[in-house]
């Protein structure tokens, strides 16, 4: 997907913000950042993936608890915490409009969201090679590297 569809960053001063990218009010409270980063392939797929930063881990950790299964995410799931959500379509039928994986890594908790048109070709282990991606981009930022991390 190389075209970017939207890229934003905000220093979490302004709560209205946060909130209004659907961030749960007591963490926007606790928020140092937040971002966003959407991308489509102008076809059929799209990807937007959400960021919020604590001032430490601790208090990360305690805003999310993932609940990820291994059938879900595998064995070695990337991240310090993980959870798998269904997309549902705005019209309310049956099938995913695609899915999603709120991890955590350090301080910072990531909402990646992977949405298809019906009938469109999806890799199968895309989301949680997506997911792979943004967590090495967090642990790079972590570490003061530019993040350049790619899917592998």
């Amino acid at each position: 997907m190389a075209q970017p569809r939207m890229r934003k960053a905000w220093e979490a001063s302004d709560t209205e913000i946060c909130l209004s990218e659907q961030w749960p009010s007591d963490w926007c409270a606790k928020a140092v950042s937040i971002g966003l980063s959407a991308f489509t392939d102008m076809e059929d797929r799209e990807l937007a993936v959400q960021m919020i930063s604590f001032p430490d881990v601790k208090t990360a950790a305690a805003a999310f608890k993932g609940e990820g299964t291994v059938d879900e995410v595998g064995k070695n799931s990337p991240g310090d915490e993980i959870d798998v959500f269904e997309i549902e379509k705005p019209d309310g039928s049956t099938a995913p409009a695609g899915r999603g994986i709120n991890v955590r890594k350090g301080a910072v908790v990531a909402k990646i969201q992977y949405t298809w048109a019906t009938g469109a070709s999806v890799e199968p282990g895309a989301l949680i090679s997506l997911t792979r991606m943004v967590v090495k981009r967090i642990e790079q930022a972590q570490h003061g590297e530019n993040p350049t991390a790619s899917v592998q």
